[in-house]
């Protein structure tokens, strides 16, 4: 099966983009990655990259009539996060050599093969991750499969999303999130991902115990898969600013930090006043 990725980014995250790009191409023998570049910034920024296996996309390719008519009236994170199967729906339209799409948020960090999740789309035609202090879905990671229920989940969402995207909790869902729960159970052919090494966070890490095994992390006796970094940002190339207070986690963001400083070293060989955009707040 043909899968590609897709996420979203600002000039505000674009350094956590690249990471995620990066530890992809670690983590898989092959892989294709389509960047929605919010800002012409990133967008400029990314071309003289040239990251490999990346294919950005500007802005104004996905926007319709109806995404312009509510652009103003959101924060820019509320704007991307109405964007997500906006763009999903439009790389269906647009590519037809892929049979599903990924979706992965630009702070997300592979430090494991995502196949070992992606391989369950062979069964079902929507994957789902959830914050795992609940069962209620995350919008971090989620993928669905070019088929009926896949598609007619990604319209639905997308309407849903146009109508009430807000950083607001609201019928006991936040964003674009709450609408993942009533997918999962209108469309039985759903599987919400349990992986104990999948969507591990700032939220939910005290759950699970941590541990570096001969350079392997696990979480319990899996190996993590991926970890979330919400929350993370850079004050400084010499500040962080990161939401966990456990030292066994420390071991996640120690390799995590080395690899956002590597990158911001590139961007800064590449556009030196562009790296003044990864310490100011979206």
């Amino acid at each position: 099966m043909n899968i590609a990725f897709c996420t979203i980014v600002t000039k505000y995250r674009l350094n956590q983009c690249i990471a995620l790009c990066k530890s992809l191409k670690a983590n898989t023998s092959s892989f294709t990655m389509f960047i929605l570049c919010v800002d012409n910034e990133s967008y400029d920024l990314l071309d003289k990259m040239q990251l490999e296996s990346c294919i950005t996309i500007k802005l104004e390719s996905v926007e319709d009539s109806r995404l312009l008519s509510i652009k103003t009236s959101r924060k820019l994170s509320e704007y991307c996060w109405t964007l997500k199967p906006a763009l999903l729906l439009y790389l269906f339209d647009s590519y037809s050599n892929f049979d599903a799409l990924c979706y992965v948020d630009s702070d997300i960090y592979f430090f494991g093969a995502p196949n070992q999740l992606l391989k369950h789309l062979s069964k079902h035609s929507v994957l789902l991750s959830t914050h795992k202090v609940n069962r209620k879905c995350n919008g971090g990671f989620v993928c669905f499969k070019r088929d009926r229920i896949g598609y007619s989940s990604l319209l639905w969402w997308k309407e849903k999303c146009l109508e009430w995207c807000y950083a607001e909790n609201r019928n006991g869902g936040f964003g674009d999130q709450g609408y993942l729960d009533s997918i999962k159970l209108m469309h039985k052919n759903t599987l919400i991902i349990d992986a104990a090494g999948a969507n591990v966070a700032p939220w939910n890490y005290y759950k699970f115990d941590i541990t570096d095994k001969n350079g392997e992390i696990y979480v319990n006796n899996s190996k993590l898969i991926f970890y979330h970094f919400s929350g993370f940002r850079m004050k400084s190339l010499q500040e962080i600013e990161t939401k966990f207070n456990n030292k066994a986690v420390w071991i996640i963001y120690h390799r995590y930090i080395q690899s956002i400083k590597q990158i911001n070293e590139e961007i800064e060989c590449l556009t030196p006043d562009f790296t003044a955009n990864l310490y100011l707040e979206d």
